[in-house]
């Protein structure tokens, strides 16, 4: 098992219970999913090829935006640490609904959506896409490839979230000190057969569902949550850190692997009553 040793028979046939329904989750809780590609830097990027990729995506993702985001760098000097502000060059390329598209860096390309389906679906979709821009930037090298989900648990009322997720998650008992607790986190990171998974459980009663470093993404979102009202947020984030040439299918088996182990992650979090409604 990639996150532990399973302790009990019957967590054992729990397990295999899940991994036996197979297909997509009527109800899922995932609200949004992105796919990375990292590689060798091309700096002239914007200049020189910007304009093909989008004739070539244009049918399928005709919304096309070009933003200058500002990171704050802070590199060592003689006198100590500054704060640097580092442009980072970005264009994204996103489907008639702004659901799926395409965001174009430097030195990466990343596929999302706020509409998933089923995990073959997006893998395609990806593939297409990868193979366009590909025939434009002649890649390199890959340098990382990963992939990366974000569930919103919301349980209804008169529901708890221990109702969805495994005990070891729900952090402190706090709820006879105070009823609104705020926000705790429980965050694992592991080593896999194919590089590293992290997994970030964060539960709190406010709006706010994407994570701080997701938030400037473009997309409509699929789903929103009342201030207020109890949550949890599962970040399961896998990736690879490679160095070999470039090639589209070599990325989407490595992509079916990480993906592989990431599901059943999963499914050892989240119990039986989560999983029988959500299907």
């Amino acid at each position: 098992m990639p996150l532990s040793v399973l302790s009990s028979h019957n967590d054992r046939e729990t397990l295999v219970t899940k991994s036996n329904k197979i297909g997509r989750l009527t109800n899922a809780p995932v609200v949004y999913v992105l796919a990375q590609v990292r590689f060798s830097a091309i700096t002239k990027l914007g200049e020189k090829y910007i304009p093909n990729i989008q004739e070539r995506l244009r049918q399928n993702y005709p919304r096309f935006q070009h933003t200058q985001p500002q990171e704050a760098a802070v590199p060592m000097a003689a006198g100590g640490p500054f704060v640097q502000v580092v442009t980072s060059p970005r264009w994204d390329f996103s489907d008639r609904a702004n659901r799926s598209g395409f965001v174009v860096l430097e030195d990466a390309i990343t596929y999302h959506t706020t509409d998933y389906t089923t995990f073959e679906e997006f893998l395609e979709k990806l593939r297409l896409g990868l193979i366009q821009i590909h025939e434009e930037l002649r890649i390199a090298l890959t340098s990382r490839v990963g992939i990366r989900y974000i569930d919103l648990i919301s349980p209804d009322e008169g529901e708890q979230l221990r109702q969805y997720v495994t005990e070891s998650l729900l952090g402190f008992p706090l709820g006879k000190i105070s009823p609104n607790p705020g926000q705790q986190q429980t965050v694992a990171r592991i080593k896999t057969t194919e590089g590293v998974l992290t997994l970030r459980f964060r539960q709190d009663q406010s709006s706010a569902i994407l994570p701080p470093d997701l938030a400037d993404h473009t997309l409509t979102p699929c789903r929103t949550h009342p201030d207020g009202r109890p949550k949890a947020i599962l970040d399961t984030d896998h990736y690879s850190q490679v160095d070999t040439e470039f090639n589209v299918e070599d990325v989407t088996s490595r992509l079916n692997r990480l993906h592989d182990i990431s599901s059943e992650a999963f499914k050892t979090i989240v119990t039986d009553y989560a999983w029988n409604k959500w299907h």
